[in-house]
């Protein structure tokens, strides 16, 4: 009898470490919010870069710009690295081994604001009216999260953020299955990006500004004056497209304070932040610069 005991605590003590151990792992993401809500152009792991030049294909060097490797030629977008596999859309969701081995498709979706976490893969169906979907990376358990259009779709810490263009722009917020379904704030908001507990937007209610509202809808206050059409919100700090400074980029705080210029012509979109570089659109190239605006050059 004393062994059963022995035994059976035995296996009780090994299920709840399991089950500890499997709560506290850590949540992988396969890109930053800021990179995918701008087309996620570019995405880091470790110290190699996967990169999509503004010509097409898929590329990869270190961050010093060695060993540089086209791993594809088709089209993508909303590229997301993990483990030795790349996701990403473009007429469809596809994967690729990290050494451009292996391409398939998992989905004809028409995949937008492509987010992988973990084992899972959420998306937009720009097929069906951008309503939310999630397809493990393997290709099954295909099932719909949310019929609301969403659009700037942003995962953090647990739960999805989206701008719902069904009712007038608001940001809304939900748990991971589609549950406890909450709105955020009432601007018409775009472009939004959730850093840590704050979400930043460009609020079409009070001309293009920038804003930042908290995730629980509280501390909602404009950054700037400036019309700001395209932005990537990094812990760092935020980087943005001046529309009201001839499309010059422009760097700021996420309290509003120490805004910068960072350069002195015209820069275009997608804007993307990877390895302390700013990833951009430079008359037709993909070109990079120090988060300071120094050293540009293009990329490959």
């Amino acid at each position: 009898m004393k062994k059963v005991f022995v035994f059976v605590l035995t296996c009780l003590v090994s299920l709840s470490f399991t089950a500890c151990t499997h709560a506290n792992a850590p949540i992988v993401y396969g890109n930053t919010n800021g990179n995918i809500i701008n087309n996620g152009y570019v995405a880091l792991q470790g110290d190699r870069l996967y990169y999509l030049p503004i010509n097409g294909g898929i590329c990869a060097m270190n961050l010093d710009g060695n060993d540089r490797r086209q791993l594809s030629t088709g089209g993508g977008i909303y590229l997301n690295v993990i483990g030795n596999r790349i996701y990403y859309g473009g007429g469809g969701l596809y994967v690729v081994n990290t050494d451009g081995t292996d391409r398939h498709q998992l989905s004809g979706a028409d995949a937008c604001y492509v987010h992988v976490v973990n084992d899972k893969i959420y998306y937009s169906d720009a097929n069906n009216n951008y309503s939310l979907y999630v397809i493990h990376t393997d290709g099954s358990g295909w099932q719909q999260v949310s019929n609301a259009c969403c659009m700037y779709v942003n995962i953090m810490d647990g739960r999805i953020y989206y701008s719902d263009f069904d009712d007038s722009r608001h940001i809304y917020s939900m748990k991971m299955d589609g549950s406890d379904l909450r709105q955020v704030n009432g601007d018409s908001s775009v472009d939004i990006q959730v850093v840590g507990n704050q979400i930043f937007y460009c609020n079409h209610s009070d001309g293009d500004k920038l804003y930042v509202v908290n995730t629980d809808g509280s501390g909602r206050q404009p950054l700037t004056d400036d019309q700001s059409v395209y932005f990537n919100a990094t812990a760092d700090g935020i980087y943005y497209i001046n529309h009201s400074d001839g499309d010059k980029l422009y760097a700021i705080h996420a309290d509003g304070s120490g805004r910068q210029n960072l350069t002195d012509d015209a820069v275009s979109p997608p804007v993307n932040v990877a390895g302390g570089r700013i990833y951009y659109n430079n008359m037709g190239t993909l070109s990079s610069m120090n988060t300071d605006g120094s050293d540009r050059k293009p990329v490959g």
